[in-house]
């Protein structure tokens, strides 16, 4: 989401602070226009009604109505952490590193994952 995509008519998913409860999303709406990656935003329901501050753009997640649609996501990625933790194998991940080390190219797999440009993986491909 761009900052300069917000819209004052709309309502927007605050992530809510890390070591809150509950965890999920605030519903807010936007008040100002976005300055050096904050934007003042008001609260629109709960505790905090009514209440102006000014948070990063980063921290609006989404557009109120598409909030299930991260959650859902969101729960999907744990478990798909869960999954991959279960089936994790040190003698395969240390194969696959070497494989990319032969390459020549700076690429490290941890735990199923790889984090790779676009360029690097089709000059593998």
């Amino acid at each position: 989401m761009y900052a300069g995509d917000l819209d004052p008519t709309k309502f927007y998913a605050l992530r809510h602070p890390a070591g809150l409860d509950p965890p999920g999303m605030i519903k807010v709406r936007v008040t100002s226009a976005p300055r050096k990656q904050k934007i003042k935003i008001c609260y629109v329901e709960g505790d905090l009604e009514g209440l102006e501050e000014w948070v990063t753009t980063r921290s609006l997640i989404c557009e109120w109505g598409g909030r299930t649609r991260i959650h859902r996501d969101e729960q999907r990625e744990r478990e798909l952490a869960a999954a991959s933790a279960l089936v994790w194998d040190r003698a395969l991940e240390e194969a696959i590193n070497t494989v990319f080390d032969a390459t020549g190219e700076d690429i490290c797999w941890y735990k199923g994952s790889c984090r790779v440009s676009i360029a690097v993986a089709e000059r593998l491909w």
